[in-house]
């Protein structure tokens, strides 16, 4: 374990953890590949930990020093990203957590912690002041921006999932500034403010590859990713600002995968009602014929992206009385 030179306490519980036994702690072992033990009570069934106030404080405590011993003794970055994510949810630290989100967006980069510190910058400065005057927008942008570029994480699907949200949330701003819908007050700040060179090429292109990977991926803004790209593939405007081809075929292919999802109801609303759209008047500009056929099958399936199709879906699913569910 590295010692306090060499490693800085952050938001305080580090430095408490540093000066006490580490045999208090459920993982032993040490660093370097060493490998740990963990506590046979926090895998034993027969232990209920919600039968008392004294347990769920045990089990907590446990689940802390775990996320505690892997973020600082292992150097793994989702520990500390879960451990943040503990200190602000379970512990209400919000500042320990900010300042463990920091830490971890320093000196890994990676796309949970630098996206989650956005969030919390915002959180607090607004706690402080509505107006966010005092907001460092440069900032907040910048934390997008490292999230949204990050390397590669092949055994974290949840930092693609950041990854994937960051640059969305860029790619939106930018088409706001383009459309000029951005709205007034401290949030539309946030929007106007963003960086000048967005708009340069450089990094519209930087953007869209990131995109059209995250399109491709298993992540949680999978078919956002593809409904942004085949929307603009059918806008020349917006097309034209990210330098994306118009290509209507494609567009139409991309908004399709979009719409269809991962299965019923499990898609993009905005794809299907936009496709059942362009499907009921046609459009001639982009080789597009009225096909009533289609127009409903749209329509059906973002149908089942409402309440009431989601529920219809599943009821579908619901066993029978007596059914086994393997």
């Amino acid at each position: 374990m590295s010692s306090e030179n060499e490693e800085a306490p952050v938001g305080g519980r580090w430095k408490e953890y540093t000066q006490e036994s580490w045999t208090r702690t459920s993982i032993v072992g040490g660093t370097g590949g060493t490998g740990f033990v963990q506590d046979e009570r926090m895998n034993d069934p027969s232990v209920d930990w919600m039968n008392s106030k004294d347990s769920r404080q045990e089990f907590f405590n446990n689940l802390e020093q775990q996320y505690t011993y892997f973020c600082y003794g292992e150097k793994d970055y989702e520990a500390c990203q879960k451990r943040a994510d503990f200190l602000i949810t379970f512990r209400q630290r919000y500042q320990d957590g900010k300042d463990e989100y920091k830490s971890c967006c320093d000196k890994y980069g990676s796309p949970g912690c630098c996206f989650n510190l956005s969030k919390m910058i915002i959180h607090d400065e607004g706690l402080k002041k509505n107006d966010l005057k005092d907001l460092d927008v440069s900032e907040y942008w910048s934390l997008f921006e490292k999230s949204c570029f990050a390397g590669e994480y092949p055994r974290s699907k949840q930092q693609h999932d950041f990854k994937s949200e960051a640059c969305l949330a860029i790619s939106d701003a930018i088409n706001q500034k383009l459309r000029r819908t951005i709205a007034s007050g401290a949030t539309g700040r946030l929007l106007r403010e963003f960086p000048a060179r967005y708009l340069e090429k450089s990094f519209t292109t930087k953007l869209v590859q990131n995109i059209k990977e995250n399109c491709e991926r298993a992540c949680s803004h999978q078919f956002q990713s593809c409904n942004f790209l085949g929307a603009a593939m059918l806008n020349k405007r917006v097309g034209e600002a990210f330098g994306i081809p118009f290509n209507p075929k494609e567009g139409i292919s991309l908004m399709d995968r979009a719409c269809t999802g991962s299965g019923p109801g499990l898609g993009q609303k905005i794809s299907c009602d936009n496709l059942a759209k362009i499907y009921k008047r046609g459009a001639e500009a982009l080789g597009i014929r009225k096909d009533i056929g289609k127009t409903l099958d749209y329509e059906r399936k973002a149908f089942l992206m409402t309440s009431p199709g989601m529920e219809e879906v599943a009821m579908k699913n619901m066993p029978k009385a007596g059914q086994l569910i393997s």
